[in-house]
């Protein structure tokens, strides 16, 4: 029984190890590098998460490992489950239909389990662990508490009981599990922009559908598929906007930036796009020589938050910018979002023709500032544009309409 044990705990950790090394080498570092608008957030995980991720998911390995053994190995010998073994034969037909049951029903369990894991009292005892990664890497794949990890893989035993199961099937299914949860924690877009409107791709998770979840700690609760959160209403409402913008989808002023030009890694406009905030502010007139046009409320692609635009109050004269609702007002653990009311534009001096320069752009989750001008294209569209050195990018915020509902 302990060689089969530890047989099973090397098959689980060579699967987790296998799958996140190769997209964390492919995705994360490849084309994360290779097309950096593809990037979903500007924040970079340190290397003691990356750590804290591997570690929690060996621990994860060695617990799947152990329910697959007591709870459908040894069961199936003993005859008190349907896991059945021996040459496929002429059982193609119903071993991958049982094979998309599996996934469908999985994906069902994930999303029921998962959305159960947000309520305050599970939130805190069972799941906040793998919320620990906000900017999760492929390696946070299997990183959970361990009584999340028992809740997760009870559904295989469960559906063995049930379903008349070939070993083959469930290796197909647990291959096709840990890559789909690898790339889904990648942080890089790897989907095309034509796949967000295109059948049957448009209900498959993107990496932006569960990166959005771990950013803003609500909403997304899907594993493989997208139709539960629509048809619940979990579905993240800057979802389409971001995917947009990491893809270069048309209709949504995303994508990558002009030839030539190529986002700053940790500028604040990638920090407000792929972060998930937008911008608002409350009524402002004009004073200190301001555009009138420039002063009010706008906001950024997908109404997650909103900024304010007002003359400074040490120098009136100048133009700033505070924070002052977000769509996420809390996060994983229900605290309220310190970065309301935070100033993140600052000292923009007036530059003629509805332009403002000279000023800065804080980054509202490291602190750290860059450099900044703002341009209005029209008395419903702002651009502002952010630059570290010589890498800079532009993103459009609109006037803000009235609130979502």
């Amino acid at each position: 029984m302990l060689d089969s044990w530890l047989g099973i705990v090397a098959h689980d950790v060579t699967k987790y190890g296998a799958a996140a090394g190769l997209a964390y080498l492919l995705l994360t570092l490849g084309v994360g590098r290779l097309r950096p608008h593809r990037r979903l957030q500007s924040r970079r995980p340190s290397g003691r998460q990356v750590r804290r991720e591997v570690a929690l998911s060996l621990v994860t390995a060695i617990l799947f490992a152990s329910v697959s053994l007591l709870a459908v190995i040894l069961p199936a010998q003993a005859g008190w489950n349907r896991l059945y073994a021996g040459p496929v034969g002429d059982g193609w037909g119903y071993l991958l239909f049982s094979l998309v049951l599996m996934i469908l029903v999985h994906d069902a369990w994930f999303y029921w389990i998962h959305r159960l894991m947000h309520q305050p009292a599970l939130m805190a005892r069972m799941h906040r662990t793998h919320h620990l990664s906000r900017t999760p890497t492929p390696w946070a794949a299997y990183a959970m508490a361990p009584a999340e990890a028992v809740l997760q893989i009870a559904f295989v035993p469960l559906f063995v009981l049930l379903v008349p199961s070939h070993p083959l099937m469930l290796l197909l299914w647990s291959l096709h599990m840990i890559l789909r949860n690898a790339i889904g924690h990648a942080g890089v877009e790897v989907y095309p922009a034509s796949w967000f409107d295109r059948r049957p791709f448009r209900w498959l998770t993107s990496t932006t559908h569960h990166d959005l979840h771990h950013e803003t700690g609500r909403l997304n609760y899907g594993l493989y598929f997208t139709f539960w959160d629509r048809a619940m209403g979990t579905e993240h409402p800057a979802y389409r906007a971001r995917f947009a913008a990491a893809t270069g989808a048309p209709g949504t002023g995303g994508g990558p930036e002009p030839a030539g030009r190529r986002p700053a890694g940790a500028a604040l406009l990638a920090a407000l796009l792929a972060g998930g905030l937008a911008l608002a502010a409350g009524q402002a007139r004009a004073a200190g020589g301001h555009d009138a046009a420039i002063l009010g409320e706008w906001v950024t692609p997908g109404h997650a938050a909103r900024v304010a635009l007002a003359p400074c109050t040490a120098d009136p004269a100048r133009l700033c910018g505070r924070i002052v609702w977000l769509w996420e007002a809390t996060d994983a653990a229900g605290r309220p979002s310190d970065l309301l009311g935070r100033q993140v534009l600052s000292d923009f001096r007036p530059a003629g023709a509805g332009r403002y320069a000279g000023g800065r752009a804080q980054d509202p989750e490291d602190g750290q500032s860059y450099d900044a001008q703002l341009r209005l294209r029209s008395v419903e569209e702002l651009e502002v544009e952010g630059c570290l050195l010589f890498l800079c990018r532009t993103q459009v915020w609109r006037r803000r309409p009235c609130p979502p509902g």
